[in-house]
Formats: structure tokens, sequence, C-alpha cells
């Protein structure tokens, strides 16, 4: 199998992991009200998105993610200098790239059971292991938590569940102020997009997620919401399974008017253009774009720039100065 075979096969399961259970909240211990994670004997303690109760005396100062998306959403709060260790897949933002290759952040395996080195998370001496839920890292967890090791899983299954989770990271590494920063940029160009596209017919979209067999997502992914948040309809919307593999007859039926492809997906444009049936109005029209399958599949802060360029390949024409505006939004999180 080839290595972009594989990748992709670690993309769709890190997808469906992301659409089983629930998203974090925050509580004071004793009781069940919101709040922000803070004890009033001065601990921290928080549900994750398992329901389990998490408790830090004091800020977790080693940090190790089982994640990509923990791994952004941890440097966009400003705790980038408290991660240890990080998966092979944790490929943003740059400078946990660099660190990895300069030594000084352990890679500790990759995404699921087989391949996270248990031994590797232990000798780092962490006092906080970020998992992603959904049952890849079950052993992992359970074997850590044998351990005395603290392990908080994420899961979010939607943009709300993906702003608790950046707070939830935010206080268990002492950086609330800034994780309400960046939730509060991606609600404010949330928002933006929202009002740019308000009252514009929804375009029919069609989402290749791979190729040979031709694959798409369904309802309860992060892409069908995302590409609902952009002003779409995907045309595989209802299908009950996360990724329906499907047929070009029934892509000509639905007649997507924007077709979106991955750099990972096994397709191009031009194949595409070349190959397809004219019968397709995307493909009749050159309506074919390219999305970092990244931005859409990871829970973290770049969801949303992911749904806004969506919204651009969908609607073009309500986008001006889309580079300056996504520039001021990515400075704006990050400051």
């Amino acid at each position: 199998m080839s290595k972009k075979a594989v990748a992709v096969g670690i993309i769709v399961v890190v997808i469906v992991a992301a659409i089983i259970g629930g998203y974090a909240y925050y509580a004071y211990e004793g009781n069940n009200s919101v709040s922000n994670g803070q004890s009033n004997n001065g601990k921290i303690v928080v549900k994750d998105d398992e329901g389990n109760i998490i408790t830090l005396k004091k800020p977790a100062s080693r940090v190790v993610s089982l994640a990509p998306s923990n791994t952004e959403i941890l440097f966009a709060v400003g705790a980038g200098n408290q991660v240890v260790g990080v998966t092979q897949f944790c490929d943003y933002p740059p400078i946990a790239v660099e660190r990895v290759k300069n030594g000084t952040l352990t890679v500790v395996g990759g995404f699921a059971d087989k391949y996270i080195n248990v031994e590797k998370i232990v000798s780092l001496k962490p006092d906080l292991v970020l998992a992603f839920g959904g049952g890849m890292q079950t052993n992992t967890i359970a074997k850590l938590r044998s351990l005395n090791i603290t392990v908080a899983v994420l899961n979010p299954t939607n943009i709300t569940g993906i702003y608790h989770d950046i707070i939830m990271v935010g206080e268990l590494t002492g950086h609330k102020n800034k994780a309400v920063k960046v939730v509060d940029s991606m609600k404010n160009k949330l928002n933006e997009i929202e009002k740019k596209i308000a009252g514009l017919p929804k375009k029919k979209v069609f989402f290749v997620a791979w190729n040979n067999p031709l694959m798409t997502a369904g309802n309860h992914t992060f892409i069908n919401y995302a590409i609902s948040l952009a002003g779409g309809i995907n045309i595989f919307g209802n299908e009950k399974s996360s990724y329906p593999i499907v047929n070009m007859e029934q892509v000509i039926a639905k007649n997507p008017d924007v077709i979106i492809i991955t750099p990972h997906c096994q397709l191009t444009k031009e194949e595409i253009l070349s190959n397809w049936s004219k019968e397709i109005n995307a493909v009749k029209n050159g309506q074919v774009y390219v999305i970092d399958d990244d931005l859409l599949v990871r829970p973290g802060p770049r969801i949303i720039q992911g749904i806004e360029e969506l919204a651009e390949d969908l609607h073009p024409n309500a986008f001006e100065n889309t580079d300056l505006e996504s520039a001021i939004f990515l400075a704006e999180a990050s400051a």
C-alpha cells in the first residue's frame, strides 16, 4: 500500500473517530454547574469529552498530544512550549515540525493504539496527555491511567464542541485567556462568513474523499457540517454511513453544482474535467476545487479556515479581500 493510501486511511479513521462521542463542558468540583474549570480550592477541574473528571493541582507543564488536532489546539492557545510529545502525523503548526526535527519535541508513534509507544510517553514524564476519543486509543488511555498519568480525551462533534475543547485545553495548560481569544476570533470569522452568504442560493456539493472506490462524506461528519455552514448542500448528506462508497451514476443523478477534492484523494481537477460526464453541472461549468483536507477533518482552530475556503468556492462573488481577511483572522488567533 502506498504512503498516500496509508495517509488517507489515517485521515478517514480520524474523521470517523471525530464523529463519535460528545464535547467537553466545565464544572466546579462537587457539582454540575458550568464554570471556568477552576475549583474553590485552586485545583483545575474539568470534565473531558468522555465524561471523565480531570483534576490538576496546577497547569500542566509537560503535555503529550496524541492527535494532530490536539497539537494544533495546544499551540494555538499558547501552550506550545509545554508540549513534549506528539504523533508522527502532527505536522502543524510549522514550529511543531521544526521542534521535532531539532530534537526538542519527541514523536511517540502514530494515531491508533497499535502504533503508539506507551513506554516513550512514560519516559517523557508528562503531567497531562491529550488523547483522542472514538475508540482508536482506548488501550493506550487505559494503560496510561493505570500508571497514574492524567489523560484528558478530546472528541468534539461540531463547532461548539471545538470551542469547548479549546477552552478546556486552555484551562488545563494555564492559558485560558488566550484560549478565549482564539474562540472569539473563530466565532467572529464564522459570523462574517455567515453574513456574506446569507440569502444566497445553496449550491449542491459533491465531496470526493477517495477515488477508487469512489468515496464521499455522509451524515454526521465534520465535512457535511462544514459544507452546510459554507452555504452548500452535501448531495450525499442524508447517507447514514459516514463515508459511503458511491458510483458515478448516483453522482450524475444528483448533479452537483460544485465538486470538492483534496490533495490526497487520488484524483485531480484535470482528470475530473477531462473524464467525468459533462451531464454534471460542476464538470460542465468547471466548478471543481481543491481544499486541504486537514482544514476540514481536524477539529481545531483551522476548521474555520476550511469553512471559509469552502464558502468562497461555492459563492466566489460574495468574497472580496478574502486573503487579507484570512491573514487578519490568523494573526488575531495567534496574537
